[in-house]
């Protein structure tokens, strides 16, 4: 979750008013105000090299269009809580350029279709095959191919992976390499709302919780519905070796649910795999434990939870949080993990998409 002060989280349950700040800023370094009308959404996608992107309504004629239409024109969007007497605290959704041109939709408004510096990646690849050192490590690899296609970013390491890559690699995709060694080193990439990328070890559905949603009286959960799709119930990651050479010595590791009162074991529902081919890990070991990274982070039932106005904006893909939900006898405490949102500008409302713990803590 976006750090955020004691007043803001204690607001969010309780009657408060909202605010953004939505700048627009051109190749040549000037900035514009954009003011937002009702339609504009923030939408975020854990596991994609594109992970946010906005649709947002843009009140401006045809000075602002041509100046939204520029080839590399950023756009910032901050959104968070009203305090009144002129005391706003905001938090970044994203910082983007233009995925596609804007539309002039008529009664003096444009549309913008936003996507984060992931579509910069996805444009980049090596002009000619990159093969990095065998002993330069995977995070400084992901780094410097991140940096390579996007010009002075800042990048963040929090993961704890400090291997090599073993072996000489020949790459052409500069997406490909960077979502090949991340998941090498159980972590994930991806940028952060304010334009800035952020590496970490891939979360789990187990971890501490940074907030809860709650129903009733003062409960920021609103027309609550839940869905559970029954697809991708993995209970088996296989990773294997990628290279036909003689680099990667070791055949297979398998991680697999042993628990057998969970749902998903083998003895319910059958082996049930997701394989991962991995180019640059050297032993059993290191891809044993690979393995039971993945297989953590694959656990859960997927769920759709609805929120009404009481959402929480600071919120990121791969947070962690609890609801606590009535029953036809109570009520129960679930802990989910949070795979995507959808949030509302001008109403508040959020969707969530997520993969809820199948314990229950209450």
């Amino acid at each position: 979750m976006w750090s955020v002060s004691d007043a803001f989280l204690r607001a969010l349950p309780q009657s408060h008013s909202l605010a953004y700040s939505c700048t627009l800023t051109t190749p040549g370094g000037v900035s514009t105000s954009l003011l937002l009308s009702p339609g504009s959404t923030v939408n975020a996608q854990a596991g994609q090299t594109i992970r946010r992107t906005a649709s947002l309504q843009v009140a401006g004629g045809t000075a602002l269009f041509k100046q939204l239409s520029a080839p590399g024109a950023t756009v910032s969007l901050r959104y968070g809580i009203d305090f009144g007497g002129g005391s706003t605290e905001l938090v970044p959704q994203i910082k983007g350029k233009l995925s596609k041109a804007a539309t002039q939709l008529g009664d003096g408004l444009l549309g913008v279709s936003l996507a984060d510096d992931g579509a910069q990646i996805q444009a980049t690849p090596f002009l000619t095959t990159y093969s990095p050192a065998s002993t330069a490590g995977r995070i400084a690899t992901v780094t410097a191919a991140v940096q390579g296609g996007v010009s002075g970013v800042s990048v963040s390491n929090l993961a704890s992976d400090s291997a090599t890559l073993g072996a000489v690699q020949t790459w052409t995709s500069r997406e490909q390499l960077i979502q090949s060694l991340l998941t090498d080193a159980g972590a994930e990439g991806f940028f952060l709302p304010d334009g800035s990328y952020r590496i970490r070890d891939l979360p789990a559905v187990t971890d501490d919780p940074v907030w809860t949603f709650t129903t009733g009286p003062g409960g920021t959960i609103e027309n609550l519905s839940r869905e559970r799709p029954l697809d991708k119930l993995y209970n088996t990651v296989v990773v294997q070796p990628a290279n036909l050479d003689a680099s990667q010595t070791w055949t297979q590791a398998i991680a697999q649910i042993t628990d057998t009162t969970n749902p998903r074991h083998p003895n319910y529902i059958n082996v049930r795999p997701y394989v991962w081919q991995s180019p640059t890990i050297m032993s059993v070991t290191e891809a044993q434990a690979v393995a039971g990274k993945i297989l953590a982070k694959l656990q859960g039932s997927t769920d759709t939870i609805s929120l009404g106005a009481v959402s929480n904006p600071a919120l990121e893909p791969g947070d962690v949080i609890r609801a606590i939900t009535p029953t036809d006898d109570g009520f129960e405490i679930v802990q989910h993990l949070v795979n995507a949102f959808s949030l509302d500008i001008f109403s508040g409302s959020m969707s969530l998409q997520t993969q809820s713990a199948a314990e229950a803590f209450a």
